[in-house]
C-alpha cells in the first residue's frame, strides 16, 4: 500500500512537470512519414523527461548485473526498447536529435563495476578458500 501511495505521488509530480516543461512534437523522417517524439523548453524539462520515459514503459528494465549482489541500482536498457526521440534543441531543429539505445547483450553499467563483480564473484572466494586451507 505504501509503495503504491508513493507511486502515485511519483506520477503526480512527474505528470506535473511534464506539462510545464515539454510538449510532444513530430519529427520528419524519409518520406512524407513523421515521428513522434518530446521537446522541451529547459534542461529542467530534459530531466523531467528522463523521469517520465521509464515510468510509462511496460517492457522489464535490464539492471547492472552488480544489481544481483545489491550493489547497483542502475538500468542499462530495457528487453524492448522503445523509439523515444528527444529534440535537444529547443527550436525543434532535427539535426539535434538523439535515439535511445544500449548495447544489446550489456551486463555491467560500467567496467569498474564489472571488475566488482569479478571480484566478488571469482577472486574473493578464491581468496578465501585459499586462506582456510
Amino acid at each position: 500500500m505504501a509503495r503504491r501511495w508513493a507511486l502515485r505521488q511519483v506520477q503526480a509530480e512527474v505528470q506535473y512537470k511534464i506539462a510545464l516543461y515539454c510538449y510532444p512534437t513530430l519529427y520528419p523522417q524519409k518520406g512524407d512519414n513523421f515521428s513522434q517524439g518530446w521537446g522541451f523548453f529547459c534542461l529542467l524539462g530534459a530531466i523531467w523527461l528522463q523521469m517520465y520515459v521509464p515510468l510509462t514503459l511496460q517492457d522489464v528494465p535490464v539492471r547492472c548485473k552488480l544489481w544481483e549482489l545489491g550493489e547497483c541500482e542502475n538500468i542499462i536498457g530495457f528487453v524492448q526498447r522503445p523509439r523515444q526521440i528527444v529534440d535537444v534543441k529547443s527550436q525543434g531543429n532535427h539535426q539535434g536529435m538523439r535515439k535511445y539505445s544500449a548495447r544489446e547483450g550489456r551486463e555491467f553499467c560500467s567496467k569498474s563495476h564489472r571488475y566488482r563483480y569479478h571480484y566478488l564473484t571469482v577472486r574473493k572466494p578464491q581468496r578465501q578458500a585459499e586462506r582456510d586451507r
